[in-house]
């Protein structure tokens, strides 16, 4: 197996994140890459980068609940990335955020 620090993001969502979600007892209620914009259009009228979380944890069916946010090792997790994390919780109405590295 690979190091901690040559896996990508991906890799730790599929390895770690995603198995301790199931082990949780979250094996229903989640969305991975939850997508909650289009984009901004720009002056070009071209769309800009889509956002998403990583995973979207529901209470039921309609009521999500929480959003959990993955890094990588290379990343650090600084007020930037929880900053980012708030700014998706207030788009999508939720009160708890979760940043995950491995």
């Amino acid at each position: 197996m690979n190091k901690k620090k040559d896996l990508s993001e991906a890799d730790v969502k599929r390895l770690y994140i995603t198995p301790a979600l199931h082990k949780s007892g979250w094996e229903k209620n989640i969305t991975m890459e939850y997508y909650f914009t289009d984009g901004r259009v720009g002056l070009n009228r071209k769309r800009g980068e889509r956002k998403f979380a990583d995973y979207l944890l529901f209470y039921k069916s309609n009521l999500p609940l929480a959003i959990v946010e993955a890094k990588d090792d290379s990343h650090v997790v600084t007020s930037h990335w929880i900053w980012r994390g708030f700014r998706y919780s207030f788009y999508i109405y939720i009160k708890w955020l979760i940043i995950c590295r491995t």
